[in-house]
């Protein structure tokens, strides 16, 4: 597919680009196999989405042109850290991309439940805990548990991830609603402090405690296994005819291909290069 090393890095048409953490200046990235690997699946999952026709409203989304984007948290160049796509549509509100239309055919979204913790189970343990639910913890509400182990993945203590949880602009924007927010306030005094709610989240988690405190970086690389995943199994559903768009861990596809979606979806293997995690 023509990526070279130096039409790769040079090429503003590629799928993948590297920003400095702070300020989100785009940068060169090193070659890798990981790279060109991403590159070429991006390049194929693309080329087939356009050619369907993809309508929101009545209004085609035009052509489609995702980047994976990723941060250089460590200074090393590669790309490691995040690596999720963005495009307009997948700030849609879910009732809006429900009336969307692929091939003039009505649409259903399909994604993986708690699906970062899901693959993280998959990359420490080599199976998904699904259909067990990871955020189930007995006398929190799922709503708590799914914000803080949120907070939980992308922090390096449990101070610090207290003083992230009681901030009021991320409990507004996180949990949203005040029935939420009040929610989560009841299960913290329930638990005594919020040390004691995330403890038992761990405890809860136990095969994968090891995941949580670890910092922002360590949070990143986790949500790199996560978009790895997920764009291994657009390719495998392009392969097989099926035009699915992603918004971070859904797959939006057209009625009738639900089935298929989650055979795939538990049946494929992420990109495995030679990077530590």
């Amino acid at each position: 597919l023509g990526y070279t090393a130096e039409a790769t890095q040079s090429n503003s048409e590629g799928f993948v680009e590297l920003r400095t953490v702070k300020s989100k200046k785009r940068i060169t990235y090193t070659e890798t196999p990981y790279s060109i690997y991403t590159n070429e699946l991006m390049s194929e999952y693309c080329e087939f989405l356009n050619q369907h026709q993809f309508e929101v409203d009545g209004e085609s989304l035009g052509h489609i042109h995702l980047v994976r984007k990723y941060s250089d948290w460590d200074g090393s160049g590669e790309l490691k850290f995040g690596g999720r796509a963005w495009l307009p549509y997948m700030q849609f509100g879910s009732t809006k991309r429900a009336g969307m239309k692929i091939d003039g055919q009505r649409v259903v979204p399909v994604d993986y439940p708690a699906s970062q913790l899901n693959v993280i189970y998959k990359h420490l343990t080599g199976e998904f805990l699904a259909p067990e639910d990871p955020y189930e913890v007995d006398g929190m509400a799922r709503s708590t548990v799914k914000y803080l182990v949120n907070i939980m993945l992308n922090t390096d203590s449990y101070y610090t991830a207290a003083r992230a949880a009681n901030n009021e602009d991320n409990l507004k924007n996180k949990l949203k609603t005040n029935a939420k927010i009040e929610q989560y306030r009841k299960d913290i005094k329930g638990f005594g402090s919020l040390k004691k709610s995330m403890v038992a989240i761990e405890q809860r988690n136990a095969p994968i405690a090891e995941c949580f405190l670890k910092g922002k970086a360590q949070g990143q690389q986790y949500a790199w296994l996560e978009a790895n995943l997920v764009f291994e199994v657009a390719r495998r559903l392009a392969r097989s005819g099926v035009p699915a768009l992603t918004v971070h861990d859904e797959f939006i596809v057209p009625e009738g291909m639900e089935d298929v979606v989650r055979e795939f979806m538990y049946t494929t293997e992420f990109c495995r290069p030679t990077i530590a995690i």
